[in-house]
């Protein structure tokens, strides 16, 4: 016997979370993107400093002109490295933070799915119920017929 289909009650309440989630997972990976291009950055600045120290001007062949500049470019990758592990530390901030979003994001739609499932089950149980019902209804009709015919 067919029974009526299953309908979640609460289906567009949980689009709406569903939807939400998603929102906070591609904000999450957004901010992993984001802290992997920091850390890319700071890895390449790091790199830049030892070449820069090999073009320190020698002490006997160098103007104090040479010296000068020298010490402000040294001077700017220090504050480039400075910034990038600041930008770093800030990506890592962000992502905890959209990490963390995301995880309650997701609690009340796992708890919406919960319900379906709780519902669904309830239903399946209520059907099998009707559909034993409905066969018990019909084998006590027949014991019936057959007690009328033959008796």
């Amino acid at each position: 016997m067919p029974g009526k289909e299953f309908q979640f009650s609460l289906d567009h309440v949980l689009a709406v979370r569903g939807h939400a989630a998603r929102q906070a997972e591609q904000t999450l990976a957004a901010a992993l993107h984001a802290r992997r291009g920091h850390e890319a950055r700071l890895a390449h600045v790091e790199a830049a400093l030892p070449a820069l120290a090999e073009r320190a001007p020698s002490a006997g062949a160098a103007a104090p002109g040479d010296f000068r500049r020298f010490a402000a470019t040294q001077q700017a990758a220090l504050r480039d490295r400075a910034s990038a592990r600041r930008a770093l530390e800030s990506a890592h901030h962000h992502e905890d933070a959209a990490r963390a979003a995301l995880v309650e994001a997701r609690r009340p739609e796992e708890a919406l799915h919960t319900l379906r499932d709780r519902e669904a089950l309830a239903h399946r149980r209520a059907a099998e119920q009707a559909e034993l019902a409905f066969l018990d209804d019909q084998a006590t009709a027949a014991y019936c017929r057959r007690l009328r015919t033959n008796g």
